[in-house]
Formats: structure tokens, C-alpha cells, sequence
């Protein structure tokens, strides 16, 4: 059960600000894929080259997850949060000044500065507001809301960049993101360092404070915690076939089903929405689990989601009694999609399908997410966050490019079907996790534990 009605209510603030600013990061982050068609057609661009777009501003992402990841674990989380969303901010208002290629390239890349704070503070931020045994449930609530959010940035370009043109989505959230982080600035608390560690918190709860900072030197260990060496690596192959997909599903509704683009953006949102409720469902079987059986039941959890998801991606474009759906008209009403999609079997599969697809491939996110911060130190987490997220970021960054040109030589459909096979290769990596899981948390105890009288001691 999240304990959610148990914090108090600056705890709820946090948490609220958190999901907030988390919500219109990503939902920016989302804009441009639906308008990639409109972009490709107004700048004379190839698939390749619109991929590029996308992947220079994930990549750049990289380097600035690091930055933000070790800043976060030394100084106020808050401010920083603050800051790199005012960045974002202005440079998503700035993109609307783009006339050329090149101008569109560069100021989408150096959004990615900005963008990358949000992943390794909120990491860290959300350890210190839920008790260990409830982070799976809380890192799907966050992955939930990331989801939706990830949902109305496309929904909302879609809908409006045909009707007031692709630069108008931008202006508007990059003015929401503005006013929400002055909102944050004024009302937000940051929440103490290591305040839910039951090893902590009766002596962080009379006044106690929790002293320990990174220091340079602790880079060089963080990864002789074999858990994370292999969290890390996972990262790669298995966020490049979600990356290919959520850049390109919505452009191959479009030009090979000819789906109008607001159905295609409905179609492809119902594989996230399962992945929403994919989030819930693991987060809340995977603390279960943990409790019961032991933690590395969450890595059992997470194989059985990336194979499941795999094999019924593959099932959903290979079925021959499932043929490409050619819609006419142009369509730009939700209420007439329902009411196809309720008249039409085959079409109701497709969606159907894509939505369960959705459901288990997401139950692996929270229980990652709960494993990264039972595994590590309160002071290291921003940082190893980032280095973990910093693989993710890079299989995400390829994967656009990597998509635009396996379409430009296979086809869009071949490009989807191969590039889903790299979620093999993620879940071998997680085999060893069912193992290393449980004897790194229970190291971590044991150094809280020690770290406690030590600190009674000098208090």
C-alpha cells in the first residue's frame, strides 16, 4: 500500500512540483515526432536527416545527465531543478525562430541541455519521499505521468500543428514551463537528504543531519556494484527499439497505413497508455514481490516484461490475418475515430494489441527504478542515476537516426520489426540482476547502519 496520505504536506508539494516540471519536460521533448511528416515536407529533409534532428538533441542530453547528476548530489536539488527548467524552457520558445535545416538542428540540440536535469534530480528526490519497500509503486507513479505527459506533447502538436503550424506547440509549452517554474521557485521544499532510510530516520527526524556528499573519488567505485554495471549495460540495447518506435510508429501510421495523423498519434498513443498502466501493475507486483520472495524477484519481473513485450510486438506485424488498415479521409475529430474503431474488428485488434503490448512492456520501468535506488547510497544517486540514464539516453539517441535509416533502406515496417530484437539481447543482461540484486541492497543497509552511530556519535 503507497503511503502516499502519510507525508506531510510539503512532502506532497515536492512530489506534486516533481510530476509538474517532469510532466511538461517530456511532453516537450515529444513535440516534434508527429511533425515530422510537416517538417520533412516545408525544410526538403530525408527521413535520415529528421532522424538526425532528433537524435543530436537526445544525444546531447548525454553529457548534461552527468553535469546535473553529480551537481544534484553535492547542492540543492531544488535550485537546479529550477534552473535547467528555464533552460528548456527557452530554448523550446526559441525553436519557433528556426528558418532553415540547420537552425532547426541546432537549437533542438542544445535543448537537450536543459532537458537532462529533470531524470538524476527527481531519482534522488523521490528515494527521499518514499520508504524503500514503496518505490516501485512510487517510481510508477512517475512513470505513469511521464507516460501521459509523453502522450500530450505529440497530441497536443498534432492537433494544432496542422491548424495554427508546427511552431505554435512549441511556443506554448516552452510559456507553461516558464510560469511552472517560478510556481516551483516560490513554493516548492526540497526534501532532506536520506530522510526514508529506516536506518536514518529516527535521528534525521529529531534533527539530524545526513553529511555525506560525493566526492571525485567515489566515480571509481561507483560500478564495482556489479548491479549497476549491469543496469547500465542493459540500458543500450533495450531503449533502442522503444526509441525507433516512439520516433517513428506515428510516421508509418501515417505514410504506409495512411492513417490521418491525429489517429495515428491516437494508435500510437495506445501502446504508452498500456505502458502506463504496464507501470502501475510492476510496481505494485514487483514490491509485492520484493517483500515476499525477495528482491530479486524485481529482475525476474522485468525479464518476463521486455521477452513478453518482444514477442507480442513481432506477433503484431508478422500475423497475416492482421493486413495494413487503409483509412480515407481526412479525418481530425477523436469522436470519429471511437466510433471506427468500435465498427471495425480488425482495426480494434490492431489497437487492442498495441495497448497490452504496452501493459507488459512496462512493468519492467518501476521495478528498475527501485532497484537503482535500493542499490546505492543516498549521496551517489543523482550521479549513478545519470550514468545509467546516460545509456538509456544514448540507445534513445541512435535510435532515431538508426530508424530514419534502416526506413530509408528496408521500409518502415522491416525498420520496426528489426530493431525490436535488440530487447533480446537487454533481458539476457538482466539475468545475472536476480542474483547481485539482493546482495547489493543488503550491503547498503549494512553501511547505513554503520553510518548512523557514527553519526550519533559526532552529533
Amino acid at each position: 500500500n503507497l503511503k502516499f496520505l502519510d507525508m506531510n504536506r510539503e512532502e506532497k508539494i515536492s512530489f506534486f512540483f516533481l510530476l509538474l516540471l517532469g510532466g511538461l519536460n517530456i511532453s516537450s521533448q515529444g513535440l516534434m515526432i508527429p511533425l515530422y511528416s510537416i517538417l520533412e515536407k516545408e525544410f526538403r529533409l530525408s527521413h535520415s536527416q529528421m532522424g538526425l534532428v532528433s537524435s543530436g538533441f537526445i544525444l546531447l542530453i548525454v553529457p548534461s545527465l552527468l553535469f546535473w547528476g553529480y551537481l544534484a548530489d553535492r547542492y540543492s536539488r531544488k535550485k537546479l531543478l529550477i534552473s535547467g527548467c528555464f533552460i528548456w524552457s527557452t530554448t523550446v520558445y526559441a525553436t519557433i525562430f528556426a528558418r532553415t535545416y540547420h537552425q532547426l538542428l541546432f537549437l533542438r540540440v542544445i535543448d537537450g541541455i536543459g532537458v537532462g536535469c529533470f531524470f538524476p534530480i527527481a531519482f534522488s528526490m523521490t528515494a527521499d519521499l518514499f520508504e524503500p519497500e514503496d518505490r516501485g509503486k512510487a517510481g510508477a507513479m512517475l512513470y505513469v505521468l511521464l507516460g501521459i505527459a509523453g502522450v500530450t506533447g505529440p497530441a497536443v502538436a498534432s492537433i494544432y500543428g496542422p491548424i495554427y503550424g508546427w511552431r505554435f506547440p512549441f511556443k506554448i509549452v516552452g510559456i507553461f514551463g516558464w510560469i511552472a517554474g517560478l510556481l516551483a521557485f516560490f513554493l516548492m521544499k526540497e526534501p532532506k537528504r536520506a530522510a526514508k532510510e529506516k536506518e536514518l530516520e529516527d535521528l534525521l527526524e529529531k534533527g539530524g543531519i545526513y553529511s555525506y556528499k560525493i566526492k571525485k573519488s567515489d566515480l571509481k567505485v561507483l560500478y564495482k556494484v556489479k548491479s549497476n554495471l549491469f543496469l547500465l549495460l542493459q540500458g543500450i540495447p533495450g531503449c533502442i527499439p522503444g526509441g525507433v518506435i516512439g520516433s517513428w510508429m506515428i510516421t508509418f501510421l501515417v505514410i504506409v497505413e495512411k492513417f490521418p495523423t491525429l489517429w495515428a498519434t491516437l494508435f500510437s498513443a495506445a501502446f504508452f497508455a498500456g505502458q502506463g498502466a504496464g507501470n502501475l501493475i510492476g510496481g505494485i507486483i514487483g514490491d509485492a514481490m520484493s517483500k515476499r520472495k525477495g528482491s530479486g524477484w524485481r529482475a525476474c519481473i522485468s525479464i518476463i516484461s521486455i521477452l513478453g513485450g518482444m514477442a507480442l510486438f513481432i506477433f503484431i506485424f508478422t500475423r497475416p490475418h492482421l493486413p495494413a488498415i487503409t483509412i480515407q479521409g481526412n479525418i481530425s475529430e477523436i469522436g470519429p475515430f471511437i466510433s471506427f474503431l468500435l465498427h471495425n474488428h480488425k482495426l480494434g485488434i490492431y489497437f487492442d494489441l498495441l495497448f497490452l503490448t504496452g501493459v507488459i512492456n512496462g512493468m519492467c520501468n518501476p521495478n528498475w527504478y527501485a532497484i537503482m535506488q535500493n542499490i546505492n547510497l543516498p549521496e551517489v544517486r543523482s550521479t549513478v542515476s545519470a550514468f545509467n540514464n546516460m545509456t538509456d539516453t544514448v540507445g534513445r539517441g541512435v535510435a532515431p537516426y538508426l530508424g530514419g535509416v534502416l526506413a530509408d533502406i528496408v521500409g518502415l515496417k522491416q525498420a520496426l520489426l528489426l530493431v525490436s530484437l535488440f530487447w533480446l539481447f537487454c533481458a539476457i543482461l538482466w539475468v545475472p540482476l536476480i542474483i547481485k540484486v539482493p546482495e547489493d541492497e543488503k550491503t547498503v543497509r549494512k553501511i547505513l547502519s554503520e553510518r548512523k552511530k557514527k553519526l550519533e556519535q559526532e552529533g
